[in-house]
């Protein structure tokens, strides 16, 4: 199974051309998504603002697909033609699962929540645990994808339903403040520092993810920039929050996903990990600022989130369904590029 073309470019170039398929996707995304014959009559001057509904369940569903159904059945493909198959299946699946919840259920008000508790058990029952389905099913699809789906939907929903808006009279913004403390725990400081064995990781995980999510969020608040605040969206704080969280999202994770930690690669994993959240925080209040300068108004806000979120469609599609985490290391030799997927794992 020969590699993907893009995995025998040199960094940055091999970053600089995932940006720009970022780009070209999220502006698909943003051009198709926002099309007023998608939305019911109420939702069709305001698709912009509906669009981001949808892509909250495709976030999830993205991961899902790939920790628990392993691209099945487009799995005996190389790539890229898996990741076309994979990225197809998603967007479809998502789109099936989308109108059930919003235009059956009428969940619609309450997406956000029961997405970012969907991503938290997809990792924690997935990768943060050691996979248990996989062992359960020995890694049979699609029953294990299957059960995996269910099971951690299931627990997403009871999440949403137990866990209080508030917490000590403020409003908390959980689960999604654990999927922003699993991104710096896990994919850029990979682990540390829950890097014990189970089943002490099983509590040490959530215990940090509250920790920092408690942080996050007076952090946020300290700048009058709390997303979570509940006059959104007339009042300009939660307009600012979003922005800010946007922005800091995609700073951290451009330079870890795309150029692979460039030009700090060399560095130990620790930090070069902490090196990039300095930085792609410094990064990111800089693009915020430029955003509250030039508008807070907000059908200019929500539309500039609405294109975030694009962004983070292509972004993921790379990493994820294109495979692009298993890049060779930029300090590889690539002149010895690896033919396989399976070699090209050694290189990360």
């Amino acid at each position: 199974m020969t590699s993907p073309f893009y995995y025998r470019i040199r960094q940055p170039f091999r970053g600089l051309l995932a940006v720009l398929f970022v780009i070209v996707v999220g502006a698909i995304f943003y051009y198709i998504g926002t099309q007023k014959f998608w939305w019911p009559a109420p939702a069709k001057p305001i698709s912009f603002i509906a669009l981001p509904l949808y892509l909250l369940i495709l976030f999830p569903w993205i991961f899902m697909y790939e920790k628990y159904f392993h691209f099945w059945p487009w799995n005996g493909f190389s790539q890229p033609a898996r990741g076309i198959g994979a990225s197809i299946t998603v967007i479809v699946s998502a789109g099936v699962h989308f109108y059930i919840l919003n235009n059956m259920a009428h969940w619609g008000a309450y997406m956000f929540d029961i997405a970012s508790a969907w991503l938290f058990w997809i990792f924690m029952c997935g990768p943060f645990l050691d996979s248990p389905w996989d062992k359960a099913y020995k890694g049979k699809q699609p029953i294990t994808g299957i059960s995996g789906m269910v099971s951690t939907f299931g627990l997403a929903l009871i999440t949403f339903w137990i866990i209080p808006e508030e917490f000590l009279g403020q409003r908390t913004g959980l689960p999604f403040t654990w999927f922003t403390a699993a991104v710096l725990m896990f994919f850029v400081l990979k682990g540390f520092p829950v890097q014990i064995g189970l089943p002490a990781r099983a509590l040490a995980i959530p215990g940090w993810f509250a920790a920092l999510a408690f942080v996050e969020i007076w952090a946020q608040k300290s700048i009058g920039a709390d997303p979570f605040a509940e006059t959104f969206p007339a009042g300009t704080e939660p307009m600012k929050g979003a922005l800010f969280m946007t922005a800091w999202l995609m700073a951290i994770q451009v330079p870890v996903g795309l150029f692979q930690m460039w030009p700090f690669h060399r560095f130990s994993p620790l930090k070069k990990g902490f090196l990039w959240i300095v930085l792609g925080t410094v990064i990111g209040a800089l693009v915020y600022w430029l955003e509250i300068t030039i508008s807070l108004d907000p059908p200019v806000t929500a539309k500039v989130v609405t294109w975030s979120f694009c962004l983070f469609i292509g972004f993921f599609l790379y990493y994820v369904c294109l495979e692009g985490e298993q890049a060779p290391d930029p300090a590889a030799d690539l002149a010895r590029a690896p033919e396989s997927v399976p070699e090209a794992k050694a290189y990360a």
